[in-house]
């Protein structure tokens, strides 16, 4: 059985249990997949549910796993705790199991995995001050100091000068990165980072 007890946000969980046989404590698989229902804090309304999945069935008994996107999308916030109860038939009798895990911000750009809604400022290239809107942004990077290639993605405008772009494996599969991001009436915007591993 086991769990992490923290999971940054944007990141996926993964859970297991192996299930055993009550009266004899010998490992059997259940007698459907387990179930699974997450809950924040202690609210009494779970935020997901879902069926658990037989792991390496040819060569083990009774283990299951599941793994949970942790985004905002599927309702996980940054430093809440949640708590997962997992319930298994065996044998016609049922048990459960909770394992309880904190969400947590990302620390840094994580290298070689998406990022989304990676945020930048354009201004004009008359006074170098006033944000610019309405651009059609050319965006490329550089990994590692090879030559710069278009990213994966193109951006899109937020408003009042602010743009987003979807950051794929590719873009941030390196150890440093540079992004320039021009268009015309605009200075080129450019950022560098360096990931964590």
């Amino acid at each position: 059985m086991g769990c992490p007890t923290s999971v940054h946000i944007g990141e996926d969980l993964i859970f297991s249990i192996t299930t055993h046989d009550a009266d004899t404590g010998v490992l059997t698989d259940a007698d459907s997949n387990p179930t699974y229902r997450i809950y924040e804090n202690e609210t009494g309304v779970p935020i997901l549910t879902g069926t658990m999945a037989k792991l390496d069935d040819g060569n083990t008994t009774g283990f299951y796993t599941e793994s949970v996107a942790c985004t905002g999308a599927n309702g996980f916030e940054v430093g809440k705790d949640y708590t997962i109860y997992i319930e298994a038939t065996v044998n016609g009798n049922k048990g459960g199991i909770p394992y309880t895990f904190r969400a947590i911000a990302q620390e840094g750009i994580k290298k070689n995995a998406a990022l989304n809604n990676f945020e930048f400022l354009m201004v004009d290239s008359a006074d170098h001050i006033t944000p610019k809107t309405g651009l059609t942004i050319a965006s490329t990077r550089s990994i590692d100091g090879a030559a710069f290639a278009s990213t994966t993605n193109t951006a899109t405008e937020i408003s009042g000068g602010w743009y987003k772009i979807n950051l794929s494996a590719d873009d941030l599969n390196g150890d440093v990165i540079s992004f320039v991001f021009g268009s015309s009436g605009a200075d080129n915007r450019v950022i560098t980072i360096k990931t964590a591993s």
